[in-house]
Protein backbone atom coordinates (compact mmCIF):
# COMPACT_ATOMS: atom_id res chain seq x y z
CA UNK A 1 0.00 0.00 0.00
CA UNK A 2 2.56 2.51 0.97
CA UNK A 3 4.13 2.15 -2.89
CA UNK A 4 0.86 2.78 -4.19
CA UNK A 5 0.66 6.24 -2.18
CA UNK A 6 4.40 6.72 -3.19
CA UNK A 7 3.01 6.78 -6.75
CA UNK A 8 -0.18 8.48 -6.33
CA UNK A 9 2.11 11.43 -4.67
CA UNK A 10 4.74 11.03 -7.92
CA UNK A 11 1.74 11.37 -9.89
CA UNK A 12 0.19 14.59 -7.70
CA UNK A 13 3.78 16.22 -8.42
CA UNK A 14 3.82 15.40 -11.73
CA UNK A 15 0.09 16.95 -12.53
CA UNK A 16 0.88 19.91 -9.76
CA UNK A 17 1.67 23.24 -12.58
CA UNK A 18 -1.36 21.85 -14.58
CA UNK A 19 -3.62 21.42 -11.97
CA UNK A 20 -2.58 24.32 -9.98
CA UNK A 21 -3.64 26.69 -13.50
CA UNK A 22 -6.72 25.06 -13.70
CA UNK A 23 -7.51 25.36 -10.37
CA UNK A 24 -7.13 28.82 -10.24
CA UNK A 25 -8.72 29.51 -13.62
CA UNK A 26 -11.65 27.64 -11.80
CA UNK A 27 -11.35 29.71 -8.86
CA UNK A 28 -10.77 33.10 -10.75
CA UNK A 29 -14.11 32.94 -13.29
CA UNK A 30 -16.12 31.26 -10.22
CA UNK A 31 -14.98 34.95 -8.54
CA UNK A 32 -16.03 37.20 -10.87
CA UNK A 33 -19.42 35.80 -11.31
CA UNK A 34 -19.67 35.77 -7.32
CA UNK A 35 -18.97 39.57 -7.43
CA UNK A 36 -21.93 40.50 -10.10
CA UNK A 37 -24.09 38.71 -7.35
CA UNK A 38 -22.49 39.28 -3.75
CA UNK A 39 -24.69 37.41 -0.93
CA UNK A 40 -23.25 40.42 1.38
CA UNK A 41 -24.06 43.34 -0.74
CA UNK A 42 -25.98 43.19 -3.73
CA UNK A 43 -28.50 39.95 -2.66
CA UNK A 44 -30.42 42.07 0.15
CA UNK A 45 -30.24 45.34 -2.02
CA UNK A 46 -32.11 42.99 -4.54
CA UNK A 47 -34.54 41.60 -1.90
CA UNK A 48 -34.96 45.37 0.02
CA UNK A 49 -36.43 46.54 -3.84
CA UNK A 50 -39.25 44.60 -3.21
CA UNK A 51 -39.54 43.98 0.65
CA UNK A 52 -39.24 46.29 3.82
CA UNK A 53 -39.12 42.77 5.96
CA UNK A 54 -35.37 42.00 7.66
CA UNK A 55 -36.75 38.64 7.95
CA UNK A 56 -36.72 38.25 4.13
CA UNK A 57 -33.57 39.92 3.95
CA UNK A 58 -31.82 37.79 6.72
CA UNK A 59 -33.61 34.86 5.01
CA UNK A 60 -30.71 34.78 2.42
CA UNK A 61 -27.94 34.54 4.89
CA UNK A 62 -29.93 31.50 6.65
CA UNK A 63 -30.89 30.19 3.05
CA UNK A 64 -26.79 29.95 2.36
CA UNK A 65 -25.77 28.89 5.25
CA UNK A 66 -28.39 25.67 5.92
CA UNK A 67 -28.64 24.64 2.20
CA UNK A 68 -24.54 24.69 2.49
CA UNK A 69 -24.06 23.13 5.57
CA UNK A 70 -26.63 20.50 5.75
CA UNK A 71 -26.20 18.31 3.10
CA UNK A 72 -22.76 17.95 4.01
CA UNK A 73 -22.66 15.32 6.32
CA UNK A 74 -25.19 12.77 3.49
CA UNK A 75 -22.74 13.79 0.53
CA UNK A 76 -19.90 12.74 2.67
CA UNK A 77 -21.34 9.32 3.31
CA UNK A 78 -22.60 8.54 0.25
CA UNK A 79 -19.86 9.79 -1.46
CA UNK A 80 -16.36 8.89 0.49
CA UNK A 81 -15.80 5.94 -0.82
CA UNK A 82 -15.58 6.96 -4.45
CA UNK A 83 -12.49 6.29 -6.26
CA UNK A 84 -12.98 9.42 -8.32
CA UNK A 85 -14.44 13.02 -6.83
CA UNK A 86 -14.40 14.86 -10.46
CA UNK A 87 -17.68 13.18 -12.14
CA UNK A 88 -19.35 13.69 -8.77
CA UNK A 89 -18.00 17.63 -8.50
CA UNK A 90 -18.85 18.85 -12.84
CA UNK A 91 -22.69 16.79 -11.93
CA UNK A 92 -23.58 19.08 -8.58
CA UNK A 93 -21.30 22.25 -10.52
CA UNK A 94 -24.52 22.24 -12.86
CA UNK A 95 -26.74 22.65 -9.82
CA UNK A 96 -24.79 25.35 -9.13
CA UNK A 97 -24.95 27.73 -11.67
CA UNK A 98 -28.23 27.12 -13.39
CA UNK A 99 -30.60 28.55 -11.15
CA UNK A 100 -28.80 32.10 -11.63
CA UNK A 101 -30.23 32.24 -15.36
CA UNK A 102 -33.31 30.95 -13.95
CA UNK A 103 -33.12 33.63 -11.32
CA UNK A 104 -32.20 36.21 -13.96
CA UNK A 105 -35.06 35.32 -16.22
CA UNK A 106 -37.36 35.42 -12.96
CA UNK A 107 -36.56 38.91 -12.53
CA UNK A 108 -36.67 40.40 -15.70
CA UNK A 109 -40.21 39.04 -16.19
CA UNK A 110 -41.97 39.13 -12.48
CA UNK A 111 -40.32 41.53 -10.51
CA UNK A 112 -41.69 44.79 -11.30
CA UNK A 113 -45.17 43.51 -12.11
CA UNK A 114 -45.04 40.41 -9.39
CA UNK A 115 -42.74 41.19 -7.00
CA UNK A 116 -43.86 38.77 -4.39
CA UNK A 117 -43.84 35.80 -6.93
CA UNK A 118 -40.68 37.19 -8.08
CA UNK A 119 -39.06 37.33 -4.20
CA UNK A 120 -40.18 33.40 -4.24
CA UNK A 121 -39.06 32.26 -7.32
CA UNK A 122 -35.42 34.06 -6.27
CA UNK A 123 -35.71 32.03 -2.64
CA UNK A 124 -36.15 28.86 -4.43
CA UNK A 125 -33.41 28.95 -7.38
CA UNK A 126 -31.19 30.69 -4.38
CA UNK A 127 -31.87 27.39 -1.79
CA UNK A 128 -31.15 24.95 -5.51
CA UNK A 129 -28.19 26.87 -6.08
CA UNK A 130 -26.36 26.91 -1.69
CA UNK A 131 -28.27 23.02 -1.91
CA UNK A 132 -25.85 22.04 -4.77
CA UNK A 133 -23.17 23.65 -3.65
CA UNK A 134 -23.63 22.31 -0.05
CA UNK A 135 -23.84 18.49 -1.48
CA UNK A 136 -20.74 19.27 -3.47
CA UNK A 137 -18.06 20.71 -1.07
CA UNK A 138 -16.63 17.97 0.72
CA UNK A 139 -16.59 16.24 -2.97
CA UNK A 140 -14.86 19.48 -4.05
CA UNK A 141 -12.52 20.20 -1.47
CA UNK A 142 -11.56 16.48 -1.56
CA UNK A 143 -10.82 16.69 -4.83
CA UNK A 144 -8.69 19.75 -4.66
CA UNK A 145 -7.23 17.77 -1.60
CA UNK A 146 -6.31 15.18 -3.92
CA UNK A 147 -4.93 17.01 -6.54
CA UNK A 148 -2.90 19.35 -4.39
CA UNK A 149 -0.23 18.72 -2.00
CA UNK A 150 -1.40 19.46 1.38
CA UNK A 151 1.53 22.66 1.41
CA UNK A 152 0.70 24.16 -1.55
CA UNK A 153 -3.44 24.07 -0.63
CA UNK A 154 -3.50 27.84 1.52
CA UNK A 155 -1.63 29.22 -1.90
CA UNK A 156 -3.31 28.20 -4.25
CA UNK A 157 -7.02 29.52 -2.57
CA UNK A 158 -4.40 32.50 -2.16
CA UNK A 159 -3.96 32.90 -5.79
CA UNK A 160 -7.29 32.08 -7.28
CA UNK A 161 -8.77 34.36 -4.73
CA UNK A 162 -6.40 37.15 -4.86
CA UNK A 163 -6.44 37.27 -8.74
CA UNK A 164 -10.21 37.02 -8.91
CA UNK A 165 -10.67 39.55 -6.48
CA UNK A 166 -8.57 41.90 -8.39
CA UNK A 167 -10.92 41.20 -11.15
CA UNK A 168 -13.22 41.92 -8.78
CA UNK A 169 -12.65 45.28 -8.37
CA UNK A 170 -13.70 46.10 -11.82
CA UNK A 171 -16.64 44.13 -11.42
CA UNK A 172 -17.61 46.56 -8.78
CA UNK A 173 -17.16 49.45 -10.72
CA UNK A 174 -19.21 47.77 -13.59
CA UNK A 175 -21.67 46.56 -10.63
CA UNK A 176 -21.88 50.07 -9.32
CA UNK A 177 -22.75 51.34 -12.73
CA UNK A 178 -25.28 48.97 -13.78
CA UNK A 179 -27.35 49.74 -10.24
CA UNK A 180 -26.84 53.28 -10.30
CA UNK A 181 -27.71 53.76 -14.33
CA UNK A 182 -30.25 51.28 -15.39
CA UNK A 183 -33.85 50.97 -14.16
CA UNK A 184 -35.21 48.21 -11.83
CA UNK A 185 -35.51 44.87 -12.67
CA UNK A 186 -33.13 45.33 -15.69
CA UNK A 187 -29.73 46.17 -13.60
CA UNK A 188 -30.89 43.25 -11.56
CA UNK A 189 -31.16 40.71 -14.29
CA UNK A 190 -27.82 41.65 -16.16
CA UNK A 191 -26.28 40.94 -12.55
CA UNK A 192 -27.89 37.43 -12.31
CA UNK A 193 -26.94 36.12 -16.06
CA UNK A 194 -23.42 37.58 -15.34
CA UNK A 195 -23.16 35.41 -11.96
CA UNK A 196 -23.94 32.11 -14.71
CA UNK A 197 -21.75 33.55 -17.47
CA UNK A 198 -18.96 33.66 -15.81
CA UNK A 199 -19.09 30.40 -13.41
CA UNK A 200 -20.73 28.68 -16.69
CA UNK A 201 -16.60 29.59 -17.95
CA UNK A 202 -15.44 28.26 -14.42
CA UNK A 203 -16.71 24.68 -14.95
CA UNK A 204 -14.69 24.36 -17.82
CA UNK A 205 -11.58 24.49 -16.39
CA UNK A 206 -12.77 22.21 -13.50
CA UNK A 207 -13.18 19.86 -15.83
CA UNK A 208 -9.60 20.02 -17.08
CA UNK A 209 -8.25 19.38 -13.85
CA UNK A 210 -6.30 15.77 -13.50
CA UNK A 211 -7.11 13.47 -11.31
CA UNK A 212 -5.75 10.50 -10.25
CA UNK A 213 -7.91 7.52 -8.26
CA UNK A 214 -6.58 7.86 -4.17
CA UNK A 215 -4.87 4.01 -3.16
CA UNK A 216 -7.01 4.23 0.01
CA UNK A 217 -10.95 3.78 0.36
CA UNK A 218 -12.75 3.62 3.25
CA UNK A 219 -15.12 1.09 2.86
CA UNK A 220 -18.77 2.10 3.44
CA UNK A 221 -20.78 0.92 6.69
CA UNK A 222 -24.15 1.03 7.28
CA UNK A 223 -25.25 4.62 7.95
CA UNK A 224 -26.17 3.84 11.86
CA UNK A 225 -22.75 3.11 11.95
CA UNK A 226 -21.64 6.00 10.35
CA UNK A 227 -23.33 8.22 12.74
CA UNK A 228 -21.37 6.33 15.75
CA UNK A 229 -18.18 7.17 14.17
CA UNK A 230 -19.12 10.81 13.95
CA UNK A 231 -19.75 11.07 17.72
CA UNK A 232 -16.48 9.48 18.15
CA UNK A 233 -14.61 11.83 16.22
CA UNK A 234 -15.66 15.10 18.47
CA UNK A 235 -15.63 13.33 21.69
CA UNK A 236 -12.16 11.16 21.27
CA UNK A 237 -10.41 13.82 18.63
CA UNK A 238 -10.25 16.74 21.50
CA UNK A 239 -8.30 19.14 19.65
CA UNK A 240 -11.06 19.08 16.65
CA UNK A 241 -13.86 19.13 19.33
CA UNK A 242 -12.76 22.64 20.78
CA UNK A 243 -11.77 24.14 17.24
CA UNK A 244 -15.58 22.56 16.10
CA UNK A 245 -16.84 24.30 19.14
CA UNK A 246 -15.41 27.79 18.39
CA UNK A 247 -16.45 27.60 15.05
CA UNK A 248 -19.99 27.12 16.16
CA UNK A 249 -19.12 30.85 18.45
CA UNK A 250 -17.53 32.50 15.68
CA UNK A 251 -20.80 32.22 13.70
CA UNK A 252 -22.47 34.44 15.40
CA UNK A 253 -20.80 36.27 13.54
CA UNK A 254 -23.06 36.42 11.06
CA UNK A 255 -25.94 37.88 13.31
CA UNK A 256 -24.15 41.40 12.37
CA UNK A 257 -22.82 40.65 8.77
CA UNK A 258 -25.96 39.95 7.51
CA UNK A 259 -27.36 43.10 8.59
CA UNK A 260 -24.73 45.48 7.67
CA UNK A 261 -26.03 46.37 4.11
CA UNK A 262 -29.55 46.85 5.30
CA UNK A 263 -28.32 48.78 8.18
CA UNK A 264 -26.60 51.13 6.00
CA UNK A 265 -29.62 51.42 3.67
CA UNK A 266 -32.07 52.13 6.49
CA UNK A 267 -30.09 54.02 9.31
CA UNK A 268 -27.68 56.07 6.36
CA UNK A 269 -29.85 55.90 3.50
CA UNK A 270 -27.10 54.18 1.40
CA UNK A 271 -27.56 54.37 -2.53
CA UNK A 272 -27.45 51.93 -4.90
CA UNK A 273 -23.73 53.45 -5.88
CA UNK A 274 -22.83 53.24 -1.72
CA UNK A 275 -24.15 49.54 -1.88
CA UNK A 276 -21.43 48.91 -5.18
CA UNK A 277 -18.49 50.89 -3.35
CA UNK A 278 -19.02 48.11 -0.02
CA UNK A 279 -18.66 45.46 -2.72
CA UNK A 280 -15.50 46.66 -4.21
CA UNK A 281 -13.90 47.43 -0.24
CA UNK A 282 -15.13 43.73 0.55
CA UNK A 283 -13.49 42.32 -2.61
CA UNK A 284 -10.34 44.36 -2.43
CA UNK A 285 -9.76 43.77 1.01
CA UNK A 286 -10.99 39.90 0.62
CA UNK A 287 -8.47 39.91 -2.06
CA UNK A 288 -5.93 40.75 -0.05
CA UNK A 289 -6.62 38.84 2.92
CA UNK A 290 -6.53 35.75 0.95
CA UNK A 291 -3.08 36.97 -0.53
CA UNK A 292 -1.53 36.86 3.02
CA UNK A 293 -3.59 34.37 4.95
CA UNK A 294 -3.17 31.98 1.90
CA UNK A 295 0.74 32.39 2.50
CA UNK A 296 0.35 32.37 6.77
CA UNK A 297 -1.50 28.76 6.25
CA UNK A 298 1.12 26.78 4.36
CA UNK A 299 3.65 28.23 6.03
CA UNK A 300 2.32 28.75 9.95
CA UNK A 301 -0.63 26.67 9.75
CA UNK A 302 -4.63 27.25 8.79
CA UNK A 303 -5.30 27.68 12.45
CA UNK A 304 -3.49 30.87 12.65
CA UNK A 305 -4.96 32.10 9.24
CA UNK A 306 -8.25 31.65 11.16
CA UNK A 307 -7.30 33.66 14.08
CA UNK A 308 -6.06 36.56 11.82
CA UNK A 309 -9.40 36.67 9.51
CA UNK A 310 -11.94 36.22 13.01
CA UNK A 311 -9.98 38.79 14.64
CA UNK A 312 -10.93 41.21 11.72
CA UNK A 313 -14.20 40.62 11.41
CA UNK A 314 -15.18 41.33 15.17
CA UNK A 315 -12.96 44.32 14.92
CA UNK A 316 -15.29 45.41 12.46
CA UNK A 317 -18.57 44.28 14.66
CA UNK A 318 -16.91 46.49 17.03
CA UNK A 319 -16.35 49.58 14.70
CA UNK A 320 -20.34 49.22 13.56
CA UNK A 321 -21.06 49.29 17.47
CA UNK A 322 -19.25 52.59 17.48
CA UNK A 323 -20.90 54.13 14.29
CA UNK A 324 -22.50 57.59 13.33
CA UNK A 325 -22.07 58.10 9.94
CA UNK A 326 -21.68 55.80 6.90
CA UNK A 327 -18.02 56.72 6.56
CA UNK A 328 -17.71 53.80 9.41
CA UNK A 329 -19.13 51.50 7.39
CA UNK A 330 -16.80 51.13 4.50
CA UNK A 331 -13.97 50.16 6.98
CA UNK A 332 -17.29 47.57 8.43
CA UNK A 333 -17.16 46.48 4.32
CA UNK A 334 -13.00 46.29 4.22
CA UNK A 335 -12.67 44.15 7.47
CA UNK A 336 -15.83 42.21 7.20
CA UNK A 337 -13.77 41.47 3.70
CA UNK A 338 -10.47 40.33 5.33
CA UNK A 339 -12.52 38.15 7.69
CA UNK A 340 -13.80 36.54 4.98
CA UNK A 341 -10.82 35.81 3.26
CA UNK A 342 -10.02 33.35 5.75
CA UNK A 343 -12.47 31.27 6.51
CA UNK A 344 -12.42 30.71 2.28
CA UNK A 345 -8.98 30.24 2.58
CA UNK A 346 -8.58 28.02 5.64
CA UNK A 347 -11.95 27.03 6.64
CA UNK A 348 -12.04 23.91 5.11
CA UNK A 349 -8.19 23.37 4.66
CA UNK A 350 -7.94 23.93 8.62
CA UNK A 351 -10.18 21.36 8.67
CA UNK A 352 -8.69 18.41 6.86
CA UNK A 353 -5.87 18.95 8.57
CA UNK A 354 -7.30 17.31 11.69
CA UNK A 355 -8.03 14.15 10.33
CA UNK A 356 -6.32 11.31 7.76
CA UNK A 357 -6.83 11.41 3.77
CA UNK A 358 -9.80 9.21 3.32
CA UNK A 359 -11.92 10.99 6.67
CA UNK A 360 -11.23 14.65 4.84
CA UNK A 361 -14.74 14.16 3.50
CA UNK A 362 -16.62 12.74 6.80
CA UNK A 363 -14.90 15.27 8.90
CA UNK A 364 -16.22 18.16 6.55
CA UNK A 365 -19.64 16.96 6.76
CA UNK A 366 -19.19 16.99 10.64
CA UNK A 367 -18.27 20.56 10.52
CA UNK A 368 -21.16 21.81 8.35
CA UNK A 369 -23.75 19.77 10.15
CA UNK A 370 -22.59 21.23 14.01
CA UNK A 371 -22.25 24.89 12.28
CA UNK A 372 -25.79 25.07 10.49
CA UNK A 373 -28.57 24.87 12.97
CA UNK A 374 -26.50 27.68 14.58
CA UNK A 375 -25.59 30.12 11.63
CA UNK A 376 -28.25 29.15 9.77
CA UNK A 377 -31.53 30.13 12.48
CA UNK A 378 -29.54 33.22 13.87
CA UNK A 379 -29.95 35.59 10.63
CA UNK A 380 -33.80 34.71 10.43
CA UNK A 381 -34.07 35.02 14.37
CA UNK A 382 -32.29 38.32 14.63
CA UNK A 383 -34.41 39.63 11.46
CA UNK A 384 -37.75 38.70 13.43
CA UNK A 385 -36.47 40.42 16.55
CA UNK A 386 -35.30 43.87 14.54
CA UNK A 387 -38.52 43.48 12.23
CA UNK A 388 -40.58 43.69 15.53
CA UNK A 389 -38.85 45.96 17.29
CA UNK A 390 -37.91 44.06 19.98
CA UNK A 391 -33.86 45.64 19.84
CA UNK A 392 -32.29 47.25 17.21
CA UNK A 393 -29.23 46.77 14.87
CA UNK A 394 -26.77 47.34 17.32
CA UNK A 395 -28.00 45.36 19.92
CA UNK A 396 -27.95 42.56 17.45
CA UNK A 397 -24.30 43.54 16.52
CA UNK A 398 -23.73 43.40 20.44
CA UNK A 399 -24.22 40.26 21.35
CA UNK A 400 -22.97 38.90 17.96
CA UNK A 401 -19.30 40.57 19.53
CA UNK A 402 -19.72 39.55 22.90
CA UNK A 403 -20.35 35.37 21.64
CA UNK A 404 -18.12 35.53 18.81
CA UNK A 405 -14.93 36.80 21.31
CA UNK A 406 -15.58 33.96 23.47
CA UNK A 407 -14.82 31.69 20.29
CA UNK A 408 -12.32 33.88 19.42
CA UNK A 409 -10.19 33.13 22.65
CA UNK A 410 -11.22 29.22 22.75
CA UNK A 411 -9.65 29.32 19.12
CA UNK A 412 -6.40 31.24 20.57
CA UNK A 413 -5.65 29.57 23.77
CA UNK A 414 -7.13 25.97 23.64
CA UNK A 415 -6.89 24.96 19.74
CA UNK A 416 -3.45 23.71 18.79
CA UNK A 417 -2.41 23.89 15.46
CA UNK A 418 -3.03 20.23 13.96
CA UNK A 419 -1.10 19.85 11.47
CA UNK A 420 1.87 17.29 10.65
CA UNK A 421 4.50 18.87 9.02
CA UNK A 422 6.82 16.06 8.34
CA UNK A 423 3.78 13.47 6.47
CA UNK A 424 2.80 13.58 3.12
CA UNK A 425 -0.53 14.19 2.16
Amino acid sequence: MKDKIDVFNDTVQKNLKWNFVMHSLDGIFFKIGVCFSDYGTILPSFVAKMTTSNVLIGLITSIQTIAWFLPQIISAYFTESNKLKKPLVLKMGIGQRLPWLLMAISTLFLASKSPGIALTVFFICFFTAMFSGGIQMPIWMDFVARTMPVNWRGRLFGAREFIGGIAGIGVGVIVAYILEKLYFPTNYTICFMMYFFWTSISYIFVALVREEPYPIIRQRTTFKEYLKNIKSIITENKNYGLFLLSQILLRFIIISSAFYTAYAIKVYNATGKTVATFLSLTVICQSIGMLVLGYIGDHKGHINSLRISFTASITGIVIALISNSIEYMYIVFMLHGFGVSGISVSGCNAIIDFCRPEERPTYIGVTGMMIAPVAGFLPVLAGVVIQNNLFGFKTAFLVSAIVAFTGLMILYFFVKEPRVRNVKS
